[in-house]
């Protein structure tokens, strides 16, 4: 489960970027969202240790998700651990109910303290900075960012151990995040291949246990406006859609909109 997520205030108190590549290997995988007045999210699926691919897919929390106070977060996996719960269910709390970076990192640290989670990067983002949270055997975060990229691994320090340098991926990432100026600039990140080091590639078509990516998605938030572009399948090869989640947005309207959904 190779995701790749990431955020970008390109206009402070005015506008930002979230993103990320849903890499799974299941190729038929739907989305499934939850369309509310005050919040817009597409359901995770959990990845319980030893999953069987056979297994049915269980669903909960949020995978990437945004609120009408401008706060959204997306997350990416790092590893299962036994008897677990969903770190999904962190991403959205981070999106619930909370008018800032700094009140989303708050709720999930104290949701994550109480419970053993699945180990996770959580990037949350609003106009002003953006955030990531560390979620393994101990929680940790950075704030006060201008940009972040994160791929399968911690990159903060845990436990007193050194940090860890990021891998081929989490670089280019964060690299295109750096030179991205729009959204044309991070769709076509999204959609980004590097033949030379095929374990890099962000998006990825099944190669080297990174699975398939299955969505890719782009919260562009302007104005006081969240606009959520969706890709299904990889975004290399399809096109975005525009799903307008903003001023209380009809559930029937966005499913309609989104790429073979259904609202829960």
């Amino acid at each position: 489960m190779g995701c790749t997520i990431g955020a970008k205030v390109t206009k402070r108190g005015e506008e930002y970027f979230l993103f990320k590549n849903k890499d799974l290997p299941w190729l038929d995988f739907e989305d499934r969202i939850l369309v509310e007045p005050t919040r817009f999210g597409v359901l995770g699926v959990h990845l319980p240790k030893g999953l069987s691919l056979a297994a049915p897919r269980l669903l909960s929390g949020f995978s990437i998700g945004v609120n009408s106070a401008g706060v959204a977060a997306c997350n990416s996996h790092v590893t299962s651990v036994a008897d677990a719960l969903n770190y999904d269910d962190l991403t959205e709390a981070a999106v619930t109910g909370t008018r800032s970076v700094a009140e989303a990192i708050a709720q999930v640290r104290e949701l994550a303290c109480q419970e053993s989670y699945n180990w996770a990067n959580i990037i949350v983002a609003d106009p002003e900075a953006v955030a990531v949270i560390e979620i393994g055997a101990d929680v940790v975060h950075a704030a006060g960012l201008a940009e972040v990229a994160r791929a399968n691994a911690h990159l903060l320090s845990h436990g007193g151990a050194a940090r860890a340098a990021p891998d081929a991926r989490c670089t280019r990432a964060a690299q295109g995040v750096a030179k991205a100026r729009g959204l044309a600039d991070f769709r076509a990140l999204l959609g980004s291949h590097e033949d030379r080091e095929q374990h890099g590639n962000i998006c990825t078509h099944g190669r080297y246990r990174q699975g398939y990516t299955v969505y890719s998605y782009v919260i562009h938030w302007r104005s006081g406006c969240p606009t959520f572009h969706v890709c299904r399948g990889n975004p290399c090869e399809n096109e975005y859609i525009a799903v307008p989640v903003c001023g209380g947005a009809a559930a029937d309207d966005v499913a309609r909109l989104y790429p073979s959904s259904a609202p829960v």
